[in-house]
């Protein structure tokens, strides 16, 4: 019974669009939930499991002490109860369950906070203008991060698009996006030229079997998170600043360099698809450093100060 509610939990997670990563978390989440509740509960079948249960795991998650005796980080704790919240709370929505115990479980406030570096405009171009070979592999990261950069599309969509979903006439592409959120986002006028010399000189012969991904890998397949990765660090080798850049950091500088040259913070919602404006108002902080410099140089009062 436990194995079928887990596999039947997450198949309705997989059909509503949630990532493999999310469900690969929310297994091993509800997996740790599991083991505390038949190691220290006796408590083996989850519909079994009272308020008090659920209470007492979130004061253990909250408040015990684990790896080295440590207690768990913000982002730790707020993976875990999400998991289990989730859970019950699909179990009284489908009715397995007559009282909705996820409201028994109350989630810590998850600060939003990006890296503590974003490349700034001139890294982001060294890191682009390093791409410049002219082999299929080549051409194809040059247009990809050209793209992420554009775009700022997460990893999983930039490497789910299809030859279909690319508008070249309106320059524009279609984009699945989380939790099926679909969305069209405008491609960038300087982006073109890469992503045509990549399909006219590049695909074709990384191309082994059809198919209508839009990136392929060198074996003409789908293109992983850790191929990404290992490229990025390829590219970064010998550069002069030492930010780490990463696929989700093309993301964060999209967002921060549209919002730094005055781009309204509702249009960065729509780009970078964002259901809250919340989720979007986190790059806002950091542009304050920019922010307070600019006020203690221009604000008379502050240059009164000092004498000027």
């Amino acid at each position: 019974m436990k194995k079928i509610l887990l596999h039947w939990f997450i198949e309705k997670l997989e059909l509503k669009g949630y990532a493999q990563r999310t469900l690969g978390n929310y297994k091993h989440c509800l997996s740790l939930f599991e083991r505390w509740l038949k190691e220290r509960e006796n408590v083996t079948v989850l519909t079994d499991v009272t308020p008090q249960h659920l209470t007492a795991y979130e004061t253990y998650v909250r408040y015990g002490k684990f790896q080295h005796g440590k207690h768990l980080c913000t982002a730790s704790i707020y993976a875990r109860l999400t998991a289990v919240k989730t859970f019950y709370r699909m179990l009284y929505e489908e009715k397995i369950m007559n009282e909705n115990l996820s409201s028994f479980v109350e989630l810590p406030k998850l600060r939003r906070s990006l890296p503590r570096q974003v490349p700034n405009e001139k890294e982001m171009n060294e890191f682009l203008n390093a791409i410049s070979g002219k082999d299929p592999k080549s051409l194809r990261d040059r247009a990809l991060y050209e793209l992420l950069y554009a775009t700022g599309l997460r990893s999983a969509e930039v490497r789910s698009l299809t030859l279909e979903d690319v508008d070249f006439s309106q320059k524009t592409l279609f984009v699945r996006g989380k939790g099926d959120k679909d969305r069209i986002v405008p491609i960038g006028q300087w982006v073109i030229p890469f992503l045509v010399e990549y399909l006219e000189q590049g695909r074709p012969k990384l191309l082994r079997e059809p198919t209508g991904l839009l990136f392929i890998t060198r074996r003409g397949a789908k293109l992983d998170e850790n191929d990404l990765i290992y490229s990025i660090r390829k590219y970064s080798k010998g550069l002069t600043f030492k930010n780490h850049m990463s696929p989700h950091g093309f993301r964060h500088a999209c967002a921060t360099h549209l919002l730094r040259g005055g781009a309204d913070i509702r249009y960065i919602q729509e780009l970078l698809g964002h259901s809250e404006l919340s989720s979007t108002q986190v790059y806002t902080r950091i542009e304050i450093t920019a922010l307070k410099e600019a006020h203690g140089r221009f604000h008379p009062r502050e240059r009164m100060l000092y004498g000027e």
